[in-house]
């Protein structure tokens, strides 16, 4: 007796010509930015950007090095106390 082998259905896509984000059916159109002052190129408006960028990532960096001395801290106590 030979045993009877189950076909597999065969999928067949259409391509109906939209892409991936397709945004012709939203039922409202996303706001626009308003329109802001062009930036300008001078030694002052780079550093406002770059000291205001280094005040944002000041915490996290404490709270980074505080978790690497922390865990630091563990491991010098624990293979000091325990030789």
């Amino acid at each position: 007796m030979a045993r009877e082998k189950k076909k597999k259905e065969k999928i067949v896509y259409y391509d109906d010509g939209s892409t991936v984000a397709d945004m012709s059916n939203l039922s409202h159109k996303p706001a626009k930015a308003p329109m802001e002052e062009a930036p300008s190129n001078s030694l002052k408006a780079k550093l406002q950007t770059f000291f205001g960028a280094m005040r944002l990532m000041v915490m996290p960096m404490l709270a980074a090095v505080l978790g690497i001395g922390l865990i630091y801290a563990l491991m010098y106590l624990l293979f000091t106390l325990f030789r």
